[in-house]
């Protein structure tokens, strides 16, 4: 797995590269079959650049491009703490497709619902060909990602594409994409900022396997990692 790792002077700029990056990847893969499939992860991290997005006057085919989420807390769309609500309230283009994850219901039905949903909006049964274009990961300050947690059983599930988690010390519990989802996507990205952060970043690129940050993969072979001066600084 090749790492590709670029230092930003600050958030700003990454923005703006994700930005471009965006644009230039949905384009891409529009032109070469018809829509553009992306998964957001939620989060403070991530807010800037979702509001820079949902904005820009740059995207032209917003009814071709299919957004899903990496992850979500159990809690109901209204609650500040849920990510599809944090994303819906800045979307403000009636075009764009956007696929919450339903917490009114199970977990473990929610799970199951939204895995039976990705399979039937790639148009197979078979998880191998369940493959987003593009993902934005987040890392935790225990090296955690999506929410994989260290030391849960989530980590382990082999024969989904979703899991619902839960891990002592967490507020919520969680329903997450899972290793085998992620690592067919074919471009992968991770928003890492802040000095609090500097000393995960330090143990991800010597590539410890104990984090779940670190077991991530991809269907392209490479990763990028998106730092500013702060989280990269003991590199």
């Amino acid at each position: 797995m090749k790492k590709k790792i670029i230092v930003f002077n600050n958030s700003d700029e990454i923005n703006d590269y994700l930005l471009s990056q965006w644009i230039k990847l949905s384009e891409k893969y529009i032109a070469a079959k018809g829509f553009f499939s992306a998964a957001l992860s939620g989060g403070n991290s991530p807010k800037a650049f979702y509001n820079i997005l949902f904005n820009s006057e740059k995207i032209k085919q917003w009814d071709k491009i299919f957004i899903f989420l990496v992850d979500e807390r159990f809690v109901n769309i209204d609650h500040p703490d849920s990510n599809s609500g944090m994303i819906k309230n800045l979307i403000n283009n009636d075009s764009i497709n956007f696929y919450p994850i339903n917490t009114d219901q199970n977990i473990i039905k929610a799970a199951k619902d939204y895995e039976n949903f990705i399979k039937y909006f790639f148009k197979t049964k078979k998880s191998e060909k369940c493959s987003f274009d593009f993902i934005l990961l987040g890392i935790g300050r225990d090296g955690h990602t999506a929410s994989l947690f260290p030391d849960t059983k989530s980590l382990y599930i082999k024969h989904k594409l979703i899991v619902n988690t839960e891990k002592k010390g967490i507020k919520h519990p969680r329903i997450s994409m899972t290793f085998k989802l992620l690592d067919n996507t074919k471009n992968v990205f991770f928003l890492v900022t802040g000095d609090d952060k500097a000393l995960i970043i330090k143990e991800i690129i010597k590539e410890n396997k104990i984090y779940p940050a670190n077991n991530i993969h991809s269907a392209s072979g490479k990763i990028i990692y998106l730092l500013d001066k702060n989280s990269s600084k003991f590199l």
